[in-house]
């Protein structure tokens, strides 16, 4: 069974972050300094991703505030240890009991391509687009 722990010790982190490090390498717009500095101002808040109490990975989270639609729980970031491709569906089952749990009425994710059947699947809608950036000096 998959469950999800708030990551509340150093040594928690510190066995959670190298998870999200992995898994957000494809991110070009957030680095793990970005989700630090974010964190240490309350913005972020790192889960670790529990399967038969050994932890499996991670996430970095964000609750947003939208006028209109509510508050919705964004996943920064998310990653696992190799081979736990199978457990994608139970660790967005997790995400959305935590996202009612913290009263939020939307759970808003973005990944790699692979994860759209399953988010198909369980009733997610997708957008596939394209995402232009640049430096600017």
């Amino acid at each position: 069974m998959i469950s999800l722990k708030k990551v509340e010790t150093a040594g928690e982190f510190e066995t959670v972050i190298p998870f999200i490090v992995e898994g957000n390498r494809y991110n070009p717009f957030v680095s793990v300094s970005d989700l630090a500095a974010q964190a240490d101002a309350g913005r972020i808040l790192f889960e670790a991703i529990v399967f038969d109490e050994r932890i499996i990975g991670g996430a970095a989270i964000e609750i947003l505030n939208h006028p209109i639609s509510g508050q919705h729980l964004n996943v920064v970031a998310l990653g696992t240890e190799y081979g736990a491709y199978g457990y994608r569906e139970h660790i967005l089952s997790a995400l959305e009991a935590l996202a009612k749990q913290l009263g939020c009425t939307r759970l808003i994710a973005s990944g790699r391509v692979g994860w759209i059947k399953l988010a198909k699947e369980r009733g997610y809608e997708t957008r596939e687009f394209v995402v232009l950036w640049k430096d600017l000096e």
